[in-house]
This record gives C-alpha cells, sequence and structure tokens, in this order.
C-alpha cells in the first residue's frame, strides 16, 4: 500500500454518504444499526472502541481482488457489509462507526503504517482520547495505545477533511 492509494479515500467518502449503512431498520450481523448504536452510546470511550473493533472484526478477511475485482480498493461501509475485505475496509468500517457514535473526526484517522515485521501495508484506526491514540486494529480485538505497539511504521494517514504524510526524523551527521 502506497502514497497514491489515499486517492481511494475521496472516493470512499463519497460512497458512504451516499449508501450510508448508519440509518433506522439497517441489520448489521443480525442486529438492527439503531439498537447497536443505544447499547454502545451507553458505554465509556474505551468501551465503544472495544466493541466497534470486535463488531467489525468479526467480518471475514478477504483481499481487494476476491471481494472486489480490482487490486486496490477503498470500501465503504455498505460494501464491506456485503462483501467484507481487507485491512482498510475494516478501518472505514471502524471510522464511520465511530463518528456515529460521537467521535469527532479531529479525534479520529485512518492510518496506513508499514508493518515491519512482514514488511508490508496496513491499515488501522487511531483514536485520540484523553492524551492517548488507541489503535483499533483488524488483526486484534484488544484496543491498546499507540505507545504500545512497535511493528507499525506510519506511512499517512486521513481524516474527512485532511490528509498527512508521516516522514521519518532524519538522522544527524
Amino acid at each position: 500500500m502506497s502514497l497514491e492509494k489515499q486517492e481511494n479515500w475521496p472516493s470512499t467518502m463519497h460512497h458512504h454518504v451516499r449508501n450510508t449503512i448508519f440509518k433506522p431498520n439497517v441489520k448489521l450481523s443480525g442486529s438492527e444499526w439503531e439498537s447497536l448504536k443505544q447499547k454502545w452510546s451507553a458505554l465509556d470511550d474505551i468501551k465503544k472502541l472495544e466493541a466497534v473493533n470486535r463488531f467489525w472484526n468479526q467480518w471475514p478477511y478477504k483481499t481487494d481482488p476476491v471481494a472486489y475485482g480490482k487490486k486496490d480498493y477503498w470500501a465503504a461501509p455498505y460494501e464491506f457489509v456485503k462483501n467484507s475485505g481487507n485491512c482498510e475496509d475494516y478501518s472505514i468500517s471502524k471510522y464511520y462507526t465511530l463518528r456515529e457514535l460521537g467521535f469527532s473526526q479531529d479525534m479520529l484517522r485512518i492510518l496506513v503504517v508499514r508493518e515491519t515485521v512482514r514488511n508490508i501495508g496496513h491499515a488501522i484506526v487511531g483514536v485520540l482520547i484523553g492524551n492517548d491514540i488507541f489503535i483499533l486494529d483488524n488483526l486484534a480485538n484488544a484496543v491498546v495505545p499507540i505507545r504500545y505497539i512497535r511493528n507499525y511504521d506510519p506511512q499517512f494517514s486521513v481524516n474527512e477533511n485532511y490528509r498527512w504524510v508521516h516522514l521519518k526524523p532524519s538522522k544527524k551527521k
């Protein structure tokens, strides 16, 4: 996953707005959205993150060619519910679920990282709560502060209004 992949994000946002799943009578894994929203809204912020992470992580992982017939595709939540997907698709569904639960866009980022053990691209969600950034990842149900994660090298991040490129500090000579 490279920097040019961030160009998929505006299209995904457009598709989500036109076809949102976050409305009454929409069933998500056997539960209506309004029921899930009511249950999750009663939780504190960390418990909300955990519930949302676990909920979306139950979808099976599928590569973009299998799920969407394309080399790289960023799916809106309505597409993910039907087809499942890969890491950025989990992240997008989690991002929009948290927005629906009242988290501001300033608190949320979809982060594209380089997973350093396998040297592959990966996408996760970062959520700023207090002075900590908590990570939601399709590879784990646990939600942990980013300071405990050592094997992700951030490449870029996005929310609804901004994009950031993450650069490593240069080494002093």
